[in-house]
């Protein structure tokens, strides 16, 4: 299974505690892979490049639609790939440096307007989905805030903690020991209502993020081509593996809630949501390719 992002964000959080419960399933060794970059553009390009037959699988989240809309190339778009279904839902969570003295999501509205010099922002990547919901806020909001890409969350966590950044995107299922360690502090959630990390948070309307919420899952595809009684076998063996009590339990504790795969469902959401984000990227100032 290769993960589009590095370790320690959410996207791997959710792929290492789906790969034992595959392996069990599936009777055979399921192997993590994880190819940060790109947004997930590196993790496609691993895909395209196996073989065709479903023995590789692709776990990433809607940047990877975002990412196909600004960069060109010659990777397959992600709804002509074999969509298996999304696993996760992971609302993406706001954060701050705990020692930054913002308290809430209003606080950093007004310590971005005041600010002498762009306030940096991490994300997953250009084109993910942390990279549309920083640009959006500050077209929005007429912020100046400054992108700076990783490769994955933990990155992003390590620099919020140590003050180097001034804000970051990151998914709810990866934040946990940094928020308990205090030294990150979640301010607001794109979830529905406002549920993230341990409990309720403002929703992502507090910044003025309405249209966000669409974006908070996790999916698994494999290639096209693969033999259909596989694709149908591993869909099965992801329902299974979500359907963990103790997966639930593991990830409920952290704002994010495991889905029951359905590939027709998914393929449909796939190609309805890469429309209409068309219309997302272009607010927020991000040029989509042709």
């Amino acid at each position: 299974m290769v993960v589009a992002f590095a370790a320690g964000g959410a996207a791997d959080r959710i792929a290492r505690l789906l790969q034992p419960r595959l392996a069990d399933f599936l009777g055979q060794p399921v192997l993590v892979e994880n190819r940060g970059g790109g947004a997930g553009l590196l993790a496609l390009q691993a895909l395209a490049a196996a073989p065709p037959d479903g023995t590789t699988l692709l776990l990433d989240d809607a940047s990877l639609l975002i990412s196909s809309l600004l960069h060109a190339g010659g990777e397959p778009s992600p709804v002509q790939l074999a969509g298996l279904g999304a696993v996760a839902e992971t609302p993406l969570i706001l954060a701050v440096p705990a020692a930054s003295g913002i308290a809430d999501a209003a606080g950093f509205l007004g310590l971005a307007r005041m600010a002498e010099a762009p306030l940096p922002y991490g994300s997953g990547g250009v084109g993910s989905v942390g990279h549309v919901a920083g640009a959006l806020l500050a077209a929005r909001q007429g912020l100046a805030l400054d992108h700076v890409p990783y490769r994955g969350g933990g990155g992003i966590q390590r620099d919020l903690a140590t003050g180097q950044l001034a804000a970051g995107f990151v998914g709810s299922a990866s934040l946990g020991p940094m928020v308990e360690a205090g030294r990150i502090l979640p301010l607001a959630s794109s979830h529905p209502g406002g549920a993230g990390w341990r409990g309720a948070l403002p929703g992502f309307d507090a910044l003025g993020l309405q249209g966000i919420e669409a974006l908070g899952w996790h999916g698994v595809f494999t290639a096209a081509e693969a033999p259909r009684d596989l694709r149908l076998t591993l869909t099965a063996a992801l329902g299974a593996a979500t359907a963990d009590p103790e997966l639930h339990r593991i990830l409920g504790g952290f704002g994010a809630r495991p889905l029951q795969p359905d590939a027709g469902h998914f393929s449909q959401h796939l190609a309805a949501a890469e429309d209409s984000l068309r219309g997302l990227v272009r607010e927020a100032g991000l040029a989509p390719r042709a």
